[in-house]
């Protein structure tokens, strides 16, 4: 009997030894688990054409400084040949340049 004690006891060892590391990888991947997929909302993004009716920079102006967004850090970016700029950030870049000439 103390043999089969031994060998149950053995049994169920290994086996909470397996759980355990089973447990700790699940708990390792979820430390990786995107909890919500960001989404961008419509009203924070506007082309060049809206931006130029509540801005006093002129539409042309404003497409020149997208052209130019990597030497001049302008926040927008490019959907095919649409540029979008990201309206939380245009008052922010105007005035981290205000003084200088566009």
């Amino acid at each position: 009997m103390t043999k089969e004690n031994d060998l149950l006891q053995s049994i169920d060892g290994a086996f909470q030894t397996y759980k355990e590391a089973e447990q700790k990888e699940l708990d390792e991947q979820r430390k990786y688990q995107v909890v919500s997929s960001p989404t961008l909302d419509r009203d924070k993004l506007l082309t060049c054409k809206e931006v130029s009716r509540i801005c006093p920079l002129s539409e042309p102006k404003l497409r020149k400084l997208c052209k130019n967004s990597k030497e001049n850090g302008f926040p927008c970016f490019f959907s095919g040949n649409r540029a979008y700029i990201f309206i939380d950030e245009l008052y922010k870049w105007l005035v981290a340049h205000s003084g200088e000439r566009f």
